[in-house]
């Protein structure tokens, strides 16, 4: 399929038979996606979004997890949803193959968040007037702080028709779900809850919403405020994205030659693995710190490949 067929394999993607979508399934991905989404802060109501107007553009990609640099953070996700307009990007990680679109964690900036198990934001198959809910806890630092935080989803599929969207686009077949997530972080020194409500719009095979509102509401110390409200709206999706080069994660090792100890310098919660020269599993362990000290003392003399699942370095161990 040529990439540049753009919003129009969207489109055709989703005009099958109805009786195709009594049920939202599985998407079935096998190549990553460009994506564009008008952003807006009106809520439109009802399915014609036609008239909307995008306040600023949004690009976002959902590719592949092993065309990131992170893979090894997240073994059990099989896609990333990339958000270049953070910067450094943010990375949300996906899976779609046990029943759901299970969410595995994020890399926000110099944060690394993997679950330890998935939170399932959509079930699948979904019916409408299907009802889900999942929650998840996890433990995370954050400069040298602990935090808790707990994540629970909560959604309603409501109603199968037609989705209109600006550019006379028409989407047949999409199914609109009435959706909030609550994330609270918990610390020694603060407690807050962000609570994201709306509805989305899920159309089948494709990995995100085409539509969807929301309402940000944050509650610090018992009391809530809203602090953002608005919508966005697919304008333009380019499949079969090749692989990009995305930043790989820095690896450093010294002294290089080692005598007994080996000094390996990379991002926290990045898994590290050594081999030596025939390709043999030496070591593989997740960095905790920017800086960990191994003793090589009872290591053979030779030559060992360090890797981060990025950046791989040689180095020579001799006694």
């Amino acid at each position: 399929m040529n990439p540049k067929n753009s919003l129009l394999f969207v489109v055709t993607a989703c005009m099958l038979p109805a009786a195709l979508h009594a049920q939202l399934t599985a998407p079935e991905l096998n190549q990553g996606y460009a994506l564009t989404y008008g952003t807006s802060t009106t809520q439109p109501q009802g399915w014609d979004w036609s008239g909307q107007t995008s306040l600023q553009n949004a690009a976002i990609d959902f590719v592949p997890i092993d065309s990131t640099a992170y893979a090894p953070l997240f073994p059990e996700a099989s896609f990333a949803q990339v958000n270049a307009a953070t910067n450094p990007p943010t990375y949300s990680m996906f899976d779609f193959s046990n029943g759901g679109m299970d969410f595995w964690g994020v890399l926000d900036g110099n944060v690394s968040i993997p679950f330890s198990e998935a939170l399932t934001l959509v079930p699948f198959p979904f019916f409408a007037s299907d009802t889900h809910a999942d929650s998840l806890s996890t433990v995370f630092t954050v400069q040298g702080l602990e935090v808790h935080r707990t994540q629970g989803v909560a959604s309603e599929a409501v109603a199968w028709d037609t989705l209109w969207l600006p550019g006379g686009v028409m989407m047949p077949e999409v199914l609109k779900v009435n959706w909030r997530v609550t994330t609270r972080d918990s610390t020694s020194a603060s407690d807050g809850t962000l609570i994201q409500d709306g509805e989305a719009y899920w159309a089948q095979d494709f990995p995100l919403p085409v539509a969807q509102t929301y309402t940000f509401t944050e509650i610090i110390d018992g009391d809530s405020s809203i602090v953002y409200v608005g919508s966005e709206f697919l304008l333009d999706a380019v499949a079969n994205v090749p692989d990009r080069p995305l930043p790989a994660v820095a690896l450093t090792c010294y002294p290089n030659p080692a005598m007994e100890r080996l000094n390996i310098a990379t991002e926290p919660g990045t898994w590290v693995e050594v081999r030596d020269a025939t390709g043999r599993q030496v070591r593989r362990h997740r960095q905790l710190l920017e800086v960990e000290e191994l003793d090589v003392a009872a290591w053979p003399v030779g030559l060992y490949f360090v890797s981060n699942g990025s950046t791989t370095q040689r180095i020579m161990v001799l006694h």
